[in-house]
């Protein structure tokens, strides 16, 4: 089978799948990650499948992280959490490491799984995407309320501890596969400091620039564009990792464009069109080919070490949530709202998952159950959190 034609037959049992499952209201990641699973059955995989098409699919899905990480990178405001501070911070410190530790010490006390491996699994228990949340709190009205600014500001908070987290992941895997010393890496992450800074304060303010005085909006895509894959090359040059290099001109992309002097609709814009171009083709190849990597079977032959670290993701991340909201507002109910509305996943732990699988960091089998943890997880939140904001906020 010819490349074009895997491409129309991925898009199509995609959108098929997004269709059947949207009114069912599950997350759309599901789908995406549904239909690798049923594409990458053995009995249904060479047929679809060449290594032409192969390689094709895993491009657009390598595109897609990019652009997904990137678009990350534009939701997270610097500026926004500081009204909220103190709660935001104990929210994300609880909500990180409730599950980053008891996920550590379970995976590699109780199963045996190495330190290293059993510290990727904590990290990828204890990522939230809270976009689920926000969604789910506009469609009800609610995204005004008070306890949904406590949300965005929390949610804002915890990106910017995740960057760091997956920041520190992909450098040392990345490192690992390309055996760069521990002076070598040090220098490497100076360089990329500065090329970080540079870009902030020269490159990205110029580009914009030249930009805004052209009537051609789609040149601002094309812009924005320039600079993330340019980054993503510098980083991955660096031993730092593409991954990194995108979210980094994301949040970079957002404080020039937060700035005095430029046009409010921008940020919109360049959102609105990576948003277009990456959910709209690219990103749904990264969650496609996560499910083309997951093995059906050894979730079924690991199934209590799947509903293991399941159980710790949403208990971590909902009792620590709730925690850190009592610790200065004093009300369990309202930290247990804050809570479910930053346990669903689906998007960096995957990026995570699969970037440690492709370096021999886990095995398949502890792969498959992390996508069971976060597809058991995406399901169960938003649910749950709906009943919740109509009873209590």
């Amino acid at each position: 089978m010819n490349a074009l034609a895997t491409v129309l037959i991925c898009v199509t049992v995609m959108y098929l799948f997004g269709e059947v499952l949207r009114h069912l209201r599950i997350p759309r990641v599901v789908s995406h990650i549904t239909a690798g699973i049923i594409l990458g059955l053995p009995q249904v995989r060479p047929i679809v499948f060449s290594a032409e098409s192969g390689w094709l699919v895993q491009f657009f899905a390598d595109v897609g992280v990019i652009l997904l990480l990137f678009f990350v990178g534009l939701q997270i405001d610097l500026h926004k959490f500081r009204d909220a501070l103190p709660t935001s911070l104990w929210i994300s410190v609880c909500n990180t490491l409730f599950p980053l530790v008891t996920g550590f010490l379970v995976t590699h006390y109780v199963f045996g799984l190495a330190r290293y491996a059993a510290l990727i699994v904590g990290i990828c228990l204890s990522v939230s995407a809270t976009a689920l949340a926000f969604d789910l709190l506009a469609e009800l009205g609610k995204l005004r309320t008070r306890l949904a600014t406590f949300i965005v500001s929390a949610g804002t908070f915890d990106d910017i501890v995740e960057m760091f987290l997956v920041a520190g992941v992909f450098t040392v895997l990345e490192t690992t596969v390309k055996r760069i010393g521990v002076f070598e890496l040090a220098v490497n992450v100076f360089i990329f400091a500065a090329v970080i800074f540079a870009f902030r304060f020269w490159l990205i303010p110029v580009i914009l620039k030249r930009i805004e005085g052209q009537p051609e909006h789609a040149q601002l895509f094309t812009g924005a564009l320039i600079i993330t894959l340019l980054m993503a090359i510098l980083a991955e040059y660096l031993g730092i990792s593409a991954m990194i290099g995108a979210l980094f001109s994301g949040v970079m992309m957002r404080q020039v464009l937060l700035n005095p002097g430029h046009k409010p609709w921008e940020r919109m814009e360049i959102t609105h069109s990576i948003h277009t171009l990456a959910f709209g083709l690219f990103v749904p190849f990264f969650f496609l080919m996560i499910g083309l990597q997951t093995d059906v079977l050894a979730i079924g032959e690991n199934l209590w070490f799947g509903a293991a670290i399941t159980a710790i993701a949403i208990l971590g991340t909902v009792l620590g949530s709730a925690v850190g909201y009592y610790v200065t507002h004093k009300n369990w109910t309202e930290g247990l709202v804050i809570g479910w509305a930053m346990n669903a996943k689906g998007d960096t732990e995957l990026v995570i998952a699969q970037l440690a699988l492709s370096v021999g960091a886990i095995s398949q089998e502890v792969f498959s159950s992390l996508i069971f943890m976060a597809v058991v997880s995406t399901l169960i939140s938003p649910l749950v959190l709906k009943r919740l904001v109509v009873k209590y906020v």
